[in-house]
């Protein structure tokens, strides 16, 4: 969940076409899982160590819970593009920013798989 800034590589930009979303919520922790290990994957790999796990399907609310225990530079909010993604057009990245008062990063990810 934490990173340095400025540590985004441009093969890290992703882009998604063709999206279906899962069938049933077991392909949904699947894909989650998924997306979740090639982000840490690709955030670490120039050596910052990155954190992540997946919480509450309520997003402040995870971050909240993860907060009690760790301390952050800065919180990375990972999505899909705007069209599909529902906690992008709610304005996540900001509503996180204000609550938490740190420093957010999006980054869309590609279609899965």
């Amino acid at each position: 969940m934490a990173a340095a800034a400025g540590v985004l590589q441009p093969g890290m930009t992703w882009s998604m076409t063709d999206y279906r979303g899962p069938a049933t919520d077991e392909e949904a922790s699947t894909q989650a899982r998924q997306r979740l290990g090639q982000m840490l994957a690709d955030l670490g790999a120039p050596g910052v160590p990155v954190e992540g796990d997946r919480g509450s399907a309520q997003p402040l609310e995870a971050m909240e819970k993860v907060f009690t225990d760790h301390r952050f530079d800065e919180i990375i909010v990972a999505a899909l593009p705007r069209p599909v993604s529902h906690r992008l057009r709610a304005g996540l990245p900001r509503r996180a920013e204000r609550r938490f008062g740190l420093p957010v990063t999006t980054i869309i990810t590609r279609r899965w798989p």
